[in-house]
């Protein structure tokens, strides 16, 4: 998106940001993230990210109506919370306003609990648990 917002607002370009964006390989985001405060293109990219990440939850907490809790996992959520929380967290936050900006069903999801999963070993954690379950099962027919 960062290229789409430097087409509409070429002004906003930052010479040197951009040539280090264009080296960054697949470190790009972190490029983004460390310029948010000096290139206003980085600004608007981040925001832009914020709020399409919310909009995303609120849609998968209509699909799934997660009573217990909507719980978001992955990498860049704990990284944008350690560096612009303002993004994420309280009412005005562009991820809070389009998690809830639902229309009718905005009362719904105010009844959601929103959880950010810290953690970069989940996936880890969840391969151990079912591999455990697989053992006893196995373990459990051998005993048989």
């Amino acid at each position: 998106p960062i290229h789409l917002l430097a087409e509409k607002f070429p002004e906003e370009v930052d010479g040197n940001v951009q040539v280090e964006f264009e080296g960054a390989g697949d470190q790009k985001g972190e490029v983004v993230t460390r310029h948010k405060k000096d290139c206003g293109l980085c600004a608007m990219a981040l925001d832009v990210f914020a709020s399409t990440f919310g909009t995303e939850a609120g849609t998968c907490a209509l699909n799934f109506i997660p009573t217990g809790g909507l719980f978001l996992t992955g990498g860049i959520p704990p990284k944008l919370l350690a560096s612009y929380p303002e993004l994420l967290l309280g009412p005005d936050s562009p991820f809070q306003r389009a998690f809830g900006d639902k229309g009718r069903l905005s009362p719904l999801l105010e009844t959601i609990p929103v959880f950010l999963v810290k953690t970069n070993d989940l996936g880890i954690r969840g391969a151990r648990v079912v591999a455990l379950q697989d053992l006893k099962r196995h373990q459990h027919k051998i005993a048989l």
